[in-house]
């Protein structure tokens, strides 16, 4: 995907309108690319959008049982929370 691509390259606002495109076209929101998305919008200052996408990719991670995940968006969310981005690329 060259969403991912981008965002491995340290380019994430190049990454964002790739992850918002394939977004609409979802019907199924996977908690790892909505997580990798609000690390995006995190790092290019976007931080509403970062809380509320880190938000829906939290409900989603718990509601399939990806605990590990879920944890990582639990701190994730506290750094957008408070404006700072994460200190590495999500994955």
């Amino acid at each position: 995907n060259m969403a991912f691509a981008l965002v491995a390259l340290g380019k994430p606002r190049e990454a964002i309108p790739h992850f918002e495109a394939a977004m609409r076209l979802a019907t199924y929101r996977d908690p790892r690319v909505l997580n990798v998305l609000a690390a995006a919008y995190a790092e290019t200052g976007r931080f509403a959008d970062a809380v509320a996408t880190a938000a829906a990719a939290l409900d989603r991670a718990r509601e399939a049982g990806l605990a590990p995940l879920a944890s990582e968006i639990e701190s994730r969310l506290v750094l957008y929370r408070s404006g700072q981005p994460p200190h590495e690329t999500a994955r």
